[in-house]
């Protein structure tokens, strides 16, 4: 995969934005893209939701993925998907009722560092079982200040307004990073 990128997004509604936050996205797509050829294809495509989704006008979208061991790790709004980059073909997913509004997934310490930005926090999961580590919020509050930890949260398109929108985490001198929007920065 030397001269080719992986895109990930989501193809819009035709309604979405009169449909309202968290509906804009019909189907989700990773493209690959040739930069030699200039061509390129749908690796994968996902039209439905399924149980971890609202249940009218799903949000499908993928966002900002890793690679790791030539498998891909990639988020859509409520799961975090596991593919093998030799063929696409999906190995596991992993869900949990809070994970809302997902926007990145990073492999940072042998964990999966999941930006939960509906209910603004990180979420570390183990990557072999999928199982919690452990959830830290993104201003260094209670991650369940603002929340019910007994809530599904994938069942819901929107809990905004977000008092600091995480988008993306990251390693720097081996610790984990995050940015927020709301703030404009990036906090340890």
């Amino acid at each position: 995969m030397t001269n080719k990128l992986l895109l990930s997004g989501g193809c819009l509604r035709p309604n979405g934005f009169e449909l309202g936050e968290g509906k804009y996205y019909k189907s989700a797509r990773l493209i690959e893209l040739d930069i030699l050829t200039k061509s390129f294809r749908i690796v994968v495509q996902k039209d439905v939701a399924g149980d971890n989704y609202p249940a009218e006008h799903p949000n499908l979208q993928f966002t900002c993925g890793c690679i790791v061991d030539k498998h891909l790790w990639l988020p859509t709004d409520t799961e975090v998907h596991l593919y093998r980059l030799e063929d696409f073909s999906l190995v596991k997913i992993i869900s949990h009722p809070c994970f809302h509004n997902l926007h990145s997934v990073a492999y940072i310490n042998n964990e999966l560092v999941i930006t939960s930005t509906g209910l603004d926090n990180i979420v570390f999961c183990d990557p072999n079982t999928g199982e919690i580590n452990r959830i830290l919020n993104t201003q260094g509050k209670d991650p369940w200040h603002r929340f019910d930890r007994s809530f599904d949260y994938r069942k819901i398109h929107s809990t905004r307004p977000h008092d600091s929108h995480p988008n993306f985490t990251f390693e720097l001198d081996q610790q984990v990073w995050v940015t927020r929007c709301t703030q404009e920065d990036a906090v340890n």
